[in-house]
């Protein structure tokens, strides 16, 4: 349970702090869907279809869109981080 807790932690973090990519929820929903429909095609149960071919479907999708979005802004000649230019969104002000 704690690693399914950790995990999906990580993942929302993540994709909270790329939330410049607006193709994001899409690629991460087509993962979801691609990977359950391949898993469960392939006859394996539900169970290990959610536990291993969709969690790690998950975290290509979020590589894949931040690689991708990486070479498009070097592409463009855009040497800011989007990630770098937020303010503090785990800074604690007191």
């Amino acid at each position: 349970m704690l690693a399914v807790s950790a995990y999906s932690i990580a993942v929302v973090v993540y994709s909270q702090r790329r939330r410049g990519d607006r193709w994001q929820d899409q690629a991460i929903l087509f993962a979801l869907s691609a990977s359950t429909l391949l898993g469960l095609g392939l006859g394996y149960d539900l169970q290990t279809t959610i536990l291993s071919i969709v969690s790690w479907a998950v975290i290509a999708a979020l590589v894949l869109s931040s690689i991708s979005h990486e070479i498009a802004r070097r592409a463009s000649g855009n040497n800011t981080d989007p990630v770098d230019t937020e303010e503090g969104f785990f800074e604690v002000k007191l």
